[in-house]
């Protein structure tokens, strides 16, 4: 395997070799994207595996720098920065604020997506037992610059997870809070049809919330309009950041912007607006179909004025904004992220599992941090049904 720092610097034909067209966030238009407008504590690395020359593997990894004292009052305590530094764990930021390093085989800005791929000359198997062995190498190289805290291996899909049991047999696997994921069903040709396989009860939520917002007009925005309004968009994403009770890390709307210039019709971008006042805005991916594979809209990220969330059902007209535009996309899957769980259920979607696992780079304090690892809670929350007929039982996708 080789190392890339930069997608410019990545052998275009042996990458899009073993990426297939279907894999969105794999493809160099997105990754250019990501770096053009990069998070400021976000590093980029890429790696292609080789087999007698050939091209059979690709992965993306991420080193997030993370001061303590963006981490919540739990992690930022003396006795906390006292241990990690005792293991050596810790580094200063160009501003000298104590910092953990993670190095993350995943996406931490997306909460369901692909980071590895192979071709057909090659099993998942022998994919998923080089990816430790890369990331070994990967942490060794990076060192030099700051030490390593933890290594993340971020969100793998269950057929990935089922043969990565002996390959990562030294990482832990942490309880991980579900994403929600609504699958349209193949009778929704309309908003009606989905309507129509809900409880009486919650048509009648949709229809007023939607009566709550029949002031609102939504406009789709080109990346020049998305620059034109990045300081008002700022403050409305800022609005729901600020809200998260942990996040590896953050994005700019000049992001946002460089997206829908990379990906034209793939990102789609859209603002709510009350007499000409935008209180709010969508961003999300749309991964069309490939025959034999699922079409998904990725819900990405929501701003929102808080001023007007209550009287005008924002937030809630904005997931069912999503539901339809499902629906008329045809995909197969509408992702809804990994927060606001019960409210994301009232609109028909279910609890999907992803796997993670994480380890830390010396195997004794690796060994002592297991229980810690392992004693992060579940988050409760109440799941809703709101169609007619369900599986009590979450999905394990």
């Amino acid at each position: 395997y080789t190392f890339f720092s930069s997608i410019n610097e990545l052998p275009s034909q042996d990458w899009e070799h073993v990426v297939p067209s279907h894999r969105l966030f794999l493809q160099r238009s997105y990754l250019q994207a990501m770096e053009l407008a990069p998070t400021t504590n976000t590093q980029y690395r890429y790696a292609i595996l080789y087999r007698e020359q050939e091209p059979v593997g690709v992965a993306t990894f991420q080193i997030l720098d993370i001061p303590l004292d963006e981490l919540g009052n739990a992690v930022n305590t003396s006795r906390v920065r006292r241990a990690l530094g005792w293991t050596g764990s810790l580094h200063n930021t160009p501003d000298g604020r104590p910092a953990i390093r993670l190095l993350v085989c995943g996406n931490p800005l997306l909460s369901d997506s692909v980071s590895v791929a192979h071709t057909a000359t090659i099993s998942t198997q022998e994919m998923m037992t080089a990816l430790p062995k890369m990331l070994t190498t990967l942490r060794k190289q990076e060192e030099k610059q700051a030490p390593t805290t933890f290594v993340v291996v971020k969100d793998l899909h269950p057929e990935e997870a089922d043969v990565s049991t002996q390959a990562l047999a030294s990482y832990h696997a942490p309880h991980v809070d579900p994403s929600m994921c609504l699958h349209v069903r193949p009778n929704w040709q309309t908003t009606q049809d989905y309507l129509d396989d809900m409880t009486s009860k919650y048509r009648q939520r949709y229809r007023s919330a939607r009566k709550k917002g029949k002031d609102l007009t939504r406009r789709t925005l080109t990346a020049d309009q998305i620059d034109l309004h990045t300081e008002q968009l700022q403050e409305l994403l800022s609005n729901v950041c600020d809200n998260a009770p942990f996040k590896l890390t953050s994005i700019k709307v000049t992001t946002l912007a460089q997206l829908k210039r990379s990906l034209n019709d793939n990102f789609q971008f859209a603002v709510y607006e009350l007499e000409d006042k935008i209180v709010g805005f969508t961003a999300a991916f749309l991964n069309k179909a490939v025959p034999g594979q699922e079409s998904r809209l990725e819900a990405y990220l929501v701003g929102i004025d808080y001023d007007y969330n209550q009287s005008h059902k924002l937030y809630l007209n904005m997931l069912y904004d999503f539901v339809e535009q499902g629906i008329e996309d045809r995909v197969d899957l509408v992702h809804l992220g990994r927060t606001a769980w019960e409210i994301k259920s009232t609109v028909g979607a279910e609890a999907c599992y992803r796997h993670t696992w994480i380890r830390h780079p010396n195997c004794l304090i690796n060994y002592l941090v297991s229980p810690l690892i392992n004693l992060v809670p579940a988050t409760q929350w109440k799941p809703r049904n709101p169609f007619k007929s369900y599986s009590n039982e979450p999905r394990k996708r």
